[in-house]
């Protein structure tokens, strides 16, 4: 028997070295960081899972851990460089990861060689006289050493770790004291065992990235249900039938702010929050949790556990609960070769072949059958003779031994009687459905073995991912498996048939919706009784084992609008409804807003709120797809609007502080705007959704300098709440497809103009800012991620009124100059520079303009007139046209692409 006892030291924290003046690459970067850490290239659609971790302590002294769960330690240690080379050297009883009590073989051969004749001697001797009762010595494994190279750079710095390891014997003093003759030589006999070494062949390269846990506010991230890894005893089944629980990283799923118990192990923690960490106390275990990178709605975290056995600091991922389980659940039966295979093995980029497959041998897939819910479980990959893929094969089990159910989404597998087993029995707890199209579960697996009378884990409470995956897609090993043909006789084999059943509805499409992409039936089907066949969701783009697509509780068949909103597009500032954003401003001294018609280039005019103080905004509250005047009423706290389908005023009170910043936006996706405020002085966000009426409080933006840059960032047709900090060079977004927090570092200077917009027209807003004091604009594509530069807009003054005004999908460049009463705009369809003459008042406001500025640009309300209040329609000032011109673009208007802003 073997017990380990683990080791660790604490962890320091400072500010980094400066680099030398002939430093390489990784002493830069890692002179440039606090903490870094180092880990294998994740797959697409997973985050990071570092395997070390690197902090400065303080003068040459860093600190360099493994952060593995399965096997923490940390050492502290001196730093030194050499051509790009780190070398940290541990202190010598300092150095120890962990501490096992063994069962030796003295008498062996392999023992006498590695320890040597004097130690081996001694301890024969010693067990011969009864001075080893429990048949166990100490060892010790130890690094002496940790040494960081830089190994090149792709999209990443490369680089490589070698250990220095040893092992030490620690002699009982009972020994010492009582052998005859006395113990001879040193009492922790130490000898250099193997050297480990990560990243040097390029097939499993690792990579150094530097973090900061403060970039979160946890107080925001932590909210609703989290599946978080922690530290708690677990109780595993064994052969032995020894059911002793020991402390272990496992996963359990919480509720953020209620006293619900976890769902696993029945924790009810008490929850402690700073801006950046968040704590979880129970019993006289404390876990703290500090944000350290969110990808792919995936977040890494690292969690520093405190118990009375063990302190230690590990990585894990850490996953928001979010609606789109419900997906996943949905859609799990399929038919085979459409397989739910778990990734778990599949997270890194070296589990993948070239053509982005999955390996074969890292495939675990299920077969949920929905006609007698059995599963074909553990499909996987046999290997063939010879190397390379060819003789490999595909193997499908039957589906005899295995049986599932689901309840409220909860998924029980269970292995039907006999095998030796009294009870097995596998579980899916979906958590969230990811845009990569991984479900992700809480898994875990309890067995009663017979003869045992006492349940354990088989596998511990953890995270799985999972992902609906065509094996036929494997060619050769598909058809090693004996699989194939040409089931609608077209002459294409089924595995390159995107369409076996001819139905006119993908394989894909079907399976991921637990259709049956053999049978050509199903198109005429109603499978969620929404009152449309399955192909004519299929032709619409609504979910056809969901009767309500878009959850606004109207059957898809009775909704004028069945589609999420990301399927409906609107173009803002476009009052005459035809596609193209007009030019907009609204006078605050005599109350008017002005158009220029992008139809016809007329000028339209509306007296609509006179005083002087009134917030022009621009929203559609009637769904018709045309921008209505509307008004925020600081004094009175009301919003007003005028909705263009039939010219009714609207008054809606809302908002109650003079504070309060107007934010409307469609939150909930049903193509209507929503009325909502932000109130700064407390982070608090106030919507009142169309759809339902219920309002909705958010707190979000802690700073009360945070601007809102309110956008659909995740292109789920939904507004997602964020703000620009400006003193931190910060975007901070709330997805709401996701509901998770996203901090982008865009921007440093506090002067910087946000201006997100969709640029690239592929449905979501890009992070992109206008620097006033050089004219340039930055504009991240959210498409490719490319940081394109743009000279536009030399004077300093220039507001940005970015609006799409050639219609074609995408946001255009503009600004106007209040000085001379011009707007130039950079036509995305063509390229082309258009000039307009419009607004000859510098204290004209554009209402496309940078919310920011709108607020700043109205008058307080010390300055509002008395005019009597008129909310009137717009009339068409038939004297006026709309001055417009094409412009040659000055030297000077560059645009190229850069890899950073600042």
């Amino acid at each position: 028997m073997i017990t380990i006892k683990r080791l660790f030291s604490g962890v320091l924290a400072s500010s980094a070295i400066v680099s030398s003046v002939f430093a390489g690459p990784l002493e830069d970067y890692l002179s440039e960081h606090d903490q870094a850490y180092f880990t294998y290239e994740e797959a697409e659609g997973f985050n990071a899972n570092p395997s070390y971790i690197l902090e400065f302590a303080e003068g040459d002294t860093w600190t360099f851990a493994s952060v593995d769960p399965r096997g923490p330690w940390s050492l502290n240690g001196n730093m030194v460089w050499s051509a790009d080379v780190a070398t940290i050297t541990f202190p010598e009883n300092e150095n120890v990861t962990n501490i096992a009590f063994m069962n030796f073989s003295f008498q062996s051969d392999s023992f006498r060689e590695k320890w040597g004749d004097l130690v081996a001697d001694q301890l024969i001797a010693a067990s011969e006289q009864g001075l080893i009762p429990s048949g166990q010595i100490e060892l010790r494994y130890i690094v002496k050493s940790a040494e960081i190279a830089s190994r090149g750079q792709n999209t990443n710095l490369l680089t490589s770790i070698t250990l220095q390891n040893q092992e030490q014997l620690v002699i009982d003093q009972n020994i010492i004291d009582n052998l005859e003759g006395g113990w001879q030589g040193s009492t922790t006999p130490t000898v250099d065992t193997d050297t480990s070494v990560l990243g040097a062949d390029p097939a499993f390269e690792i990579y150094v990235k530097g973090f900061s846990t403060a970039e979160f506010n946890v107080r925001e991230l932590f909210t609703g249900k989290w599946a978080l890894p922690i530290y708690t005893g677990v109780t595993y089944y064994n052969q032995s039938q020894e059911f002793e629980s020991y402390p272990e990283v496992a996963h359990d799923i919480f509720e953020f702010g209620t006293s619900t118990p976890s769902v696993e192990f029945g924790l009810v923690p008490e929850y402690h929050y700073t801006d950046s960490q968040v704590q979880l106390v129970y019993g006289n275990t404390v876990l703290t949790y500090e944000p350290v990178e969110e990808k792919s709605e995936l977040l890494t975290v690292k969690v520093t556990v405190n118990s009375p056995n063990s302190n230690f600091v590990f990585l894990d991922t850490a996953v928001k609960a979010t609606p789109s389980f419900e997906q996943f659940a949905r859609g799990l039966a399929s038919h085979f070769p459409f397989t739910q295979v778990a990734y778990i093995n599949g997270r890194f980029a070296y589990n993948y072949y070239d053509n982005g497959q999955l390996d074969c041998f890292g495939i675990f897939g299920y077969v949920f059958n929905r006609d007698d819910f059995s599963i074909n479980r553990g499909i996987n990959c046999a290997e063939g003779e010879g190397d390379g893929r060819d003789n490999d094969s595909i193997r499908l089990p039957s589906a005899d031994n295995w049986s599932w159910n689901m309840n409220n989404a909860k998924l029980t597998m269970s292995l039907n009687a006999g095998l030796g087993y009294v009870f097995r029995e596998r579980y899916w707890d979906p958590i969230t459905f990811t845009e990569n199209g991984i479900g992700v579960v809480l898994e875990r697996s309890i067995v009663e073995q017979e003869g045992f009378g006492q349940r354990g884990y088989f596998i511990a409470p953890r995270l799985n991912y999972v992902k609906l995956t065509d094996l036929s897609q494997y060619t050769a090993e598909y058809a090693n498996g004996g699989f194939g043909g040409d089931i609608d006789g077209d002459n294409i084999e089924d595995g390159a048939d995107t369409d076996d059943d001819n139905d006119g509805m993908p394989d894909f499409y079907e399976e991921s919706f637990s259709l049956n992409h053999l049978n050509s039936a199903d198109r005429d089907e109603d499978l969620d009784s929404d009152g449309l066949t399955n192909f004519e969701e299929f032709t619409l783009g609504t979910y056809p084992n969901d009767s309500d697509s878009d959850n606004d509780g109207i059957l898809d068949a009775d909704d004028p609008t069945p589609l999420d909103a990301n399927k409906q597009s609107r173009t803002t500032y476009d009052y005459d409804g035809d596609g193209i954003s007009d030019l907009v401003i609204r006078r605050p001294d005599i109350g008017q807003f002005i158009v220029a018609r992008s139809s016809d280039n007329t000028i339209m005019r509306a007296f609509f709120g006179s005083q002087a103080s009134d917030i022009p905004l621009a929203g559609d509250f009637d769904g018709d797809g045309t921008t209505d005047l509307t008004i925020r009423r600081q004094s009175a706290k009301q919003f007003i609007s005028r909705t263009s389908s039939d010219d009714q005023i609207g008054r809606i009170f809302f908002g109650s502080k003079d504070e309060d910043i107007p934010v409307i936006a469609d939150y909930d996706g049903d193509g209507i705007d929503d009325i909502a405020i932000r109130r700064p002085s407390t982070g608090q966000w106030f919507i009142q959704y169309t759809t339902t009426g219920e309002i909705v409080r958010e707190t979000f933006g802690t700073n009360d300098s945070d601007v809102p840059v309110v956008a659909d960032y995740d292109g789920d047709g939904k507004a997602d709440i964020a703000v620009r900090r400006k003193d931190a060079g910060q975007f901070i977004v709330r997805y709401s497809s996701t509901d998770t927090i996203d901090r982008v570092f865009f921007g440093s200077q506090a002067t910087d103009i946000a201006v997100p917009a969709d640029y690239d027209g592929d449905g979501k807003a890009d992070f992109a800012i206008r620097r006033p004091e050089n004219g340039f604009w930055y504009i991240k594509h959210s498409s490719d991620d490319v940081i394109e530069r743009i000279y536009f807009g030399s004077e300093a003054g220039d507001i940005p009124v970015v609006a799409d005004y050639d219609g074609d999908g995408k946001a255009d460049i503009a600004i106007r100059r209040p000085t001379s009463g011009g707007w130039i705009a950079k036509l995305s369809s063509d390229n082309s520079y258009a000039r307009f003459y419009f607004g000859s008042l510098s204290t004209d406001i554009p209402v496309s303009g940078p919310l920011e500025t709108v607020l700043n640009m109205t008058p307080s309300a010390s300055a509002t007139n008395s005019k009597a209040d008129t909310f009137g329609v717009f009339e068409i000032d038939s004297g006026v046209q709309l001055i417009k011109e094409t412009i040659a673009p000055k030297a000077n208007w560059s645009i190229d692409e850069v890899k950073s802003i600042d």
